[in-house]
């Protein structure tokens, strides 16, 4: 099911930029949604559609890298982060007190809420539904950040804020 719902979410991004952003909108931001489908789809689903591959035809291989892979990918995006925010440190700090930190709190909790709130009657259930439904897909925001408003550096910043928010709020529950 989430491999149906990131093919979805890869085809509806660059389309629900496109529409709201506009061909060529403005001097800020700009979208042409084929170039950055294409580039979606190779950093962000051909890596899923091998990993499916691997784990359906080599499942033993698979189980012996999955813990080496799970590491790399726990340890990578962090990395990623901190390297943003040492890049970009006045950006960071001009964030501090600003609604969009307040705004990706409440989103995070609220996201948390109803997925908890909607997730059935098992305990296990309404969890893993809170945490799917509150941390959002922080590493694709942060390629269309990079590719769309390659010349707006604090929306890269603004979207790494949010996902070190989703990381301490859902990592303390």
């Amino acid at each position: 099911m989430m491999f149906v719902l990131s093919i979805i979410t890869v085809i509806a991004t660059p389309l629900w930029l496109s529409v709201f952003l506009g061909p060529s909108s403005s001097d800020n931001a700009s979208i042409n949604p084929l170039p950055l489908l294409g580039q979606i789809l190779v950093i962000y689903i051909l890596p899923m559609i091998i990993g499916l591959f691997v784990s359906s035809k080599y499942s033993t291989i698979a189980q012996k890298y999955k813990p080496v892979a799970l590491k790399v990918s726990n340890v990578s995006f962090p990395i990623v982060i901190v390297g943003m925010v040492v890049t970009n440190i006045s950006g960071f700090q001009s964030l501090i007190g600003s609604l969009g930190i307040i705004t990706s709190i409440i989103s995070v909790v609220v996201y948390a809420m109803l997925g908890y709130i909607f997730g059935g009657p098992q305990i296990a259930t309404k969890r893993s539904l809170a945490f799917d439904s509150a941390v959002r897909n922080v590493g694709l925001g942060l390629l269309v950040a990079t590719q769309v408003f390659s010349n707006q550096p604090n929306v890269g910043i603004m979207v790494a804020t949010f996902g070190i928010i989703q990381i301490v709020i859902m990592g303390a529950i």
